[in-house]
């Protein structure tokens, strides 16, 4: 038998699952379709420790709906990462928050009862006193969508933090 795992990376990281503080790296945004309500939404991937620890790294998932009845959970990270009211969540990528995470039950479909780890409220973060400004997106007039008025440039010194 031959196995080949060139390209294969050995990956440590976990999927958070307790309560607590983290401190917490946008890493990624994925458009995740509509509700059924017909809102729009979307995912921010986060990869973090827990507030005091190096390791282990955690990767968490939110969820977020555009909703006028769900808008205030954007506005609470919004303000954790002093973006201005309008901007394209993309240039949330990169930037730092502290996550103070609770664990809520719930009945699987099949029955049995499960753990879901959720973020409760955000804070903000002083590695992003570093980091150029969210800036501000225009928006168009004719179909509501923001433009971005600048492109920020991120710098990240890697070597300050495991991930």
């Amino acid at each position: 038998m031959i196995i080949n795992t060139k390209g294969v990376e050995l990956s440590e990281n976990i999927w958070l699952n307790k309560a607590g503080k983290f401190t917490f790296k946008v890493e990624k945004f994925e458009d995740d379709g509509f509700t059924q309500a017909g809102d729009q939404q979307f995912k921010l991937m986060f990869k973090g420790v827990e507030v005091g620890t190096k390791e282990p790294i955690f990767m968490h998932t939110e969820r977020f709906n555009i909703g006028q009845k769900s808008l205030w959970r954007i506005k609470q990270l919004e303000v954790a990462l002093k973006a201005p009211e309008v901007y394209e969540v993309e240039d949330f990528i990169g930037r730092y928050v502290i996550a103070n995470v609770v664990s809520e039950t719930y009945t699987k479909g099949d029955g049995t009862q499960g753990t879901a780890f959720k973020v409760k409220s955000w804070e903000y973060h002083t590695k992003n006193d570093s980091l150029t400004p969210i800036p501000e997106a225009k928006q168009d007039a004719n179909n509501d969508s923001a433009q971005p008025t600048e492109v920020p440039t991120i710098e990240i010194d890697e070597d300050s933090i495991p991930f």
